[in-house]
């Protein structure tokens, strides 16, 4: 496969990640920025959900899938409109299966 495009960030000074222990403690939406994974390939759209690669603060790909099940505040419309290297500033969801606490209450399990 032919990539498009590479880039490279540099900074003279610390970056945000080594200042901030997380996000949460990032004053500025561009110190929050170098938290949130961007994205290193096209979306792949199936029937009722999208899959995309990302790599995330720490260097890692991870792969996600978005289902349209998954709501509004999983990035399901978001991500049509998305392309390469935008930032992917949502979370990422836990199915319900392996939440310690569910959706209406503490698992019994």
């Amino acid at each position: 496969m032919n990539e498009k495009f590479s880039y490279l960030t540099v900074m003279k000074a610390k970056s945000p990640t080594q200042i901030y222990p997380s996000e949460f403690m990032a004053n500025t939406p561009a110190e929050k920025s170098f938290f949130w994974p961007r994205m290193i390939r096209p979306v792949i759209k199936k029937h009722r959900h999208s899959i995309i690669d990302l790599c995330n603060s720490k260097g890692k790909i991870e792969r996600r899938i978005i289902a349209k099940s998954h709501g509004i505040e999983a990035g399901t419309r978001k991500v049509k409109r998305m392309k390469w290297g935008d930032l992917w500033y949502f979370e990422q969801r836990i199915p319900n299966r392996f939440r310690k606490e569910g959706r209406f209450g503490k698992r019994l399990w």
